[in-house]
């Protein structure tokens, strides 16, 4: 299995649509060779973060529930990370989450609602 790492950027585009951004993106990997998978995710997100300075989220959307744990590569930047997402079952309920987090040293740090496009690309080996 190869390893993995995700690397997130996020863009401020206040003149321009979301979709637009979107189709924009879809047009600059196909003319790079870029072979991916696009997908919409959009529900809460409950961020936690551990005294080491790790962050977990819980995904909760009518068509996923899942757990993520992000660690840092570097001190100086989140942009490039390791992350582990763990699917749950969609009976899961929240308190429950959280209460398995806070005995693992995670304490809720905040919740957000979150409407993205995520894009997964094929690179190199990965």
């Amino acid at each position: 299995m190869a390893s993995l790492k995700e690397i997130e950027i996020k863009w401020k585009a206040e003149k321009i649509s979301k979709n637009d951004f979107k189709n924009k993106m879809i047009k600059y990997l196909a003319q790079h060779g870029f072979q991916y998978e696009n997908k919409e995710a959009k529900g809460f997100d409950y961020y936690y973060e551990s005294e080491q300075g790790r962050v977990a989220r819980h995904r909760q959307s009518p068509d996923l529930n899942e757990l993520t744990i992000k660690a840092r590569v570097s001190s100086t930047s989140t942009v490039v990370r390791h992350e582990a997402n763990i699917r749950l079952s969609d009976e899961v309920p929240l308190k429950e989450v959280e209460k398995a987090l806070r005995l693992m040293g995670f304490q809720p740090v905040f919740p957000i609602y979150k409407k993205c496009d995520i894009f997964f690309i094929q690179d190199g080996d990965a």
